[in-house]
């Protein structure tokens, strides 16, 4: 009876955290937020509303005409979440160091208009919390303050998962991105900031960065 009592209130432990709309099986698009994120989790529901849940059951709307969003995963990122809505990538910071009342503050702000793609970085071994591509082919990425790369003519780009890494090929570089002319440039950290490696820039025909790391049998190999 006692290990049964347990496991029930295991389960409600672990599910304390989830919102009923999540749990219900409604088709809504559920992340986790991180552990030292006020709310608990994050919610984009079939319309476009995108909300916050609390631990103590409160709901709370972010904003709406959201198309995607995704939770902040670096540690040194002060940024809770990041969605894209009408074109443009915002970030969501939590407001102040204490609140009262029902719904926590946040602040909304647009970093890229027009963006085509965009992705966020949980690698502790670079400052880079998240990086984005507009339709012009404009590339940033940043750290938790500022733009610490960018580039133009830009196609496409891909975060390295080894960076920092020991052992592994490509380690010594943050990302990689692919011009409209074809050539893969290799981004390694100065200082603060992030350059491209100009001695290393590889001249080709590929149209995407997929080609030329199949050629190259893997980036953290």
């Amino acid at each position: 009876m006692k290990k049964i009592f347990s496991v029930l209130v295991l389960s409600l432990v672990s599910t304390s955290a989830f919102s009923a709309q999540c749990l219900n099986g409604k088709n809504w698009d559920c992340k986790n937020a991180r552990n030292n994120d006020r709310a608990a989790q994050y919610m984009l529901d079939n319309n476009g509303n995108f909300y916050r849940y609390f631990q103590n059951g409160q709901t709370c709307q972010i904003t709406s005409n959201v198309k995607d969003f995704k939770v902040s995963q670096h540690p040194s990122d002060r940024a809770v979440a990041y969605y894209e809505s009408n074109g443009a990538l915002y970030v969501v910071h939590n407001q102040g160091t204490s609140y009262t009342g029902n719904c926590p503050p946040v602040s909304k702000k647009a970093i890229m208009q027009n963006v085509k793609e965009w992705k966020i970085v949980s690698n502790t071994n670079s400052t880079i919390v998240n990086a984005a591509l507009d339709f012009q082919g404009n590339f940033n990425a940043w750290d938790d303050n500022n733009v610490v790369y960018k580039d133009s003519n830009i196609t496409d780009f891909e975060m390295n998962s080894c960076f920092g890494s020991t052992g592994k090929s490509f380690s010594s570089y943050a990302l990689f991105t692919l011009s409209r002319f074809g050539d893969v440039t290799k981004v390694k950290t100065s200082g603060s900031y992030f350059v491209s490696d100009a001695s290393k820039i590889e001249r080709g025909n590929w149209t995407r960065l997929s080609q030329w790391k199949n050629e190259k049998g893997g980036i953290c190999k």
